[in-house]
């Protein structure tokens, strides 16, 4: 089983930079939100920074 630290690791690498280079730094919070999600919500959140126009769109979006 995969623990959130390994899920956020993973994410953190491709989709924080993915991320930081559209919208600018994480914030804490929303770091720990990620940290805290499953695999499906992470990987709906890394389809949508391509095309999102804010981070609430990647976020905030009904799945």
């Amino acid at each position: 089983m995969v623990n959130a630290a390994h899920r956020f690791q993973a994410f953190d690498c491709p989709g924080r930079h993915l991320i930081e280079k559209r919208f600018g730094p994480i914030s804490p919070v929303l770091r720990e939100r990620i940290m805290a999600a499953d695999p499906v919500a992470v990987e709906q959140w890394l389809d949508r920074v391509i095309d999102a126009p804010d981070l609430a769109t990647v976020f905030d979006k009904p799945n």
